[in-house]
């Protein structure tokens, strides 16, 4: 008999009803739901509310990362597009780095695994939730990122 999983998963690219946004995560990541899998999506909300929610059989927990504005983060292509177009980007970084973390914390208490993906926020929150819950950590990086491990070696600590 094959041992279902339960998997924690933060990201900051999944599409939720206001971003639509990494949606080949959620292609990937409802193939593995249907496997049996259970699948728990921690993201960034677009707004200023947290939310929980189904969607096809993935749980999704979107947590803010702003203080009542419509956030600016993630409003380029990647956090470093936004970091450079808007100073409100730079606090919604730091919140996330607050939130993220504790969110995840919440969500992965009676997980097998963390996978975070991209290292930032995600990898860090991660890093630090699976450590304080003591459990495995995967983190996946893509495009750009992938190769920021060799510029920057906090990084490549996680």
């Amino acid at each position: 008999m094959e041992r279902k999983l339960k998997i924690a998963i933060i990201t900051n690219a999944y599409p939720t009803k206001e971003l639509p946004s990494g949606a080949f995560l959620e292609y990937i990541l409802m193939e593995i739901a249907h496997l049996g899998h259970e699948i728990r999506i921690v993201v960034h909300a677009n707004s200023k509310k947290s939310k929980e929610y189904l969607n096809n059989g993935v749980k999704i927990t979107e947590y803010p990362i702003s203080l009542g504005w419509t956030p600016r983060l993630y409003q380029g292509t990647e956090i470093l597009a936004s970091l450079k177009k808007n100073g409100l980007a730079w606090v919604e970084l730091g919140l996330s780095f607050l939130s993220a973390p504790a969110t995840l914390k919440r969500i992965a208490q009676d997980c097998d695994l963390i996978h975070a993906i991209w290292y930032l926020p995600s990898g860090f929150a991660g890093s630090l939730a699976s450590r304080l819950l003591r459990l495995p950590l995967v983190v996946s990086a893509f495009g750009a990122e992938f190769h920021l491990p060799l510029k920057w070696p906090v990084i490549k600590a996680l």
